[in-house]
């Protein structure tokens, strides 16, 4: 508790300076601060002082349905209480989201609270634990709402995507029907490529400067990974088969094995490998047009066609996506003109719910702090 409260304090103080820094000398850049201020309690679940609840009004929430090129969605918008134009979030969710999820609505709120305007559409594919290119298309739909909305500044709506959604959204981003008049993409604890992000799944084994390193995926992460593949094989029998394997945990018979359609024994193959000098050319055995969806949905085949502002975060500590994926992104937008990367050693995957040292909890609310004051930048 003591180590809690002197992080209040912390935090307190700099929201003071800030106060006074407004009050000399009301700018862009001394709004941003303020506003990123205000926003930072909202973002860690564990801090109960909420200054930004003093000094706004109750904000509104809409449940609103929009089309896309596969028919509707639906989503929760979140107003600023008092009248006028503002900048716009789309905030994404990876697989399987909860829509309901108490700090994912007390974020929503305060956004809305500190006049950005915040749309959480409700997955058409990962909602039922599947990604496809309909999550794009579906993203292109909540960008084009939000620009129509009159509440909205249509210069200024961006996207944060969390997990598997922030790298959706990163295709989505590069997508010609909005690239040239998106404001940013925040990719938050997402993967580079579907073959790299492969090898580190079945090997749990990743590449940190330069070195092999293991790693350890979590039970969960491990079942949605293989259920991507399992997902694309074409006959019931071998689907179940499969997902008995690797979903359910059972092993499989010899004759079981041997009754997979040609799909199912190199989804098998691929998936129960665990040696890295091979991973590399069981994944290129894959079927073509698997692994031609994979890629179409890898933010690695589209970074030539990026027009936006990139911001990128991921924990280091991350068990759903290894941060070195968040690492190769940066690395390959290097030279990018507008990029910034952030690593932390805060979240549990994309929750801010780790403990650590007060020391070490101020220096990494001070990361987030710089992160996040470039990201509200863009829309306030």
């Amino acid at each position: 508790m003591k180590g809690m409260f002197a992080l209040q304090v912390k935090l307190m103080m700099l929201l003071a300076l800030l106060l006074v820094g407004m009050l000399l000398y009301n700018t862009h850049p001394v709004q941003t601060a303020l506003t990123t201020a205000l926003l930072i309690p909202e973002a860690i679940p564990d801090v109960p002082v909420r200054p930004l609840l003093a000094f706004t009004d109750e904000p509104a929430m809409e449940r609103v349905r929009y089309p896309y090129r596969g028919g509707e969605v639906e989503g929760q918008l979140f107003l600023p209480a008092q009248e006028g134009r503002y900048g716009a979030v789309i905030l994404f969710l990876g697989i399987n989201p909860d829509l309901e999820n108490p700090h994912m609505i007390r974020i929503s709120q305060a956004l809305a609270r500190a006049g950005i305007v915040a749309l959480v559409p409700t997955p058409v594919e990962l909602i039922h634990g599947r990604i496809s290119y309909g999550e794009v298309d579906a993203l292109v739909g909540a960008f084009n709402f939000l620009q129509d909305n009159p509440r909205v500044d249509p210069t200024r709506v961006g996207i944060v995507g969390f997990s598997v959604g922030s790298s959706l959204a990163l295709v989505a981003a590069a997508d010609p029907r909005i690239s040239g008049q998106i404001r940013f993409v925040n990719a938050f604890g997402g993967y580079f490529s579907a073959e790299t992000l492969f090898i580190a799944m079945t090997t749990r084994l990743i590449e940190v400067d330069g070195q092999p390193q293991t790693w350890d995926p979590t039970h969960d992460a491990q079942v949605w990974f293989s259920q991507q593949f399992i997902n694309n094989v074409e006959d019931d029998r071998s689907r179940a088969l499969l997902e008995r394997a690797f979903v359910s945990g059972g092993a499989l018979s010899v004759a079981e094995i041997a009754a997979l359609s040609t799909n199912g024994r190199a989804v098998y193959a691929a998936l129960i490998n665990r040696d890295p000098r091979v991973a590399a050319s069981v994944y290129q055995a894959l079927p073509q047009p698997l692994r031609d969806a994979f890629n179409r949905l890898s933010p690695r085949s589209i970074l030539d066609r990026l027009k936006t502002n990139v911001f990128v975060m991921h924990d280091r500590n991350d068990t759903y996506i290894p941060f070195t994926e968040s690492r190769r992104l940066a690395q390959a937008l290097a030279g990018y003109p507008s990029l910034t990367y952030t690593e932390f050693s805060l979240f549990q995957h994309v929750e801010p719910t780790k403990a650590l040292p007060l020391q070490d909890m101020f220096e990494e609310v001070l990361k987030l702090y710089g992160h996040m004051y470039r990201v509200v930048g863009e829309v306030k």
